[in-house]
């Protein structure tokens, strides 16, 4: 399966359908949307979305984009413009 080239704060692949859109957070988000929860430390979590549809990415997974690049350091340095 291909893999976007993103380190860090987020990761993902395709399915025949479907973008897997895997995030780290701070902590476990409880969400209907998030299939598979991993504690990868004490203060990490890996949580997997899958979205078939672009209008999935609404409001929710934007903020939950957004925090994963606050915590992986890359929104300060402008690498990806979110926070809408």
């Amino acid at each position: 399966m291909p893999t976007l080239p993103v380190t860090g704060p987020m990761a993902s692949h395709f399915q025949r359908a479907a973008l897997i859109l895997t995030l780290q957070s701070a902590t476990d988000l409880t969400s209907p949307r998030i299939r598979k929860h991993d504690q990868a430390s004490a203060n990490r979590w890996h949580l997997q979305l899958r979205l078939t549809a672009p209008a999935e990415v609404d409001t929710e997974v934007r903020k939950w984009l957004a925090a994963a690049l606050r915590a992986g350091g890359l929104a300060s340095r402008g690498v990806v413009p979110l926070g809408r």
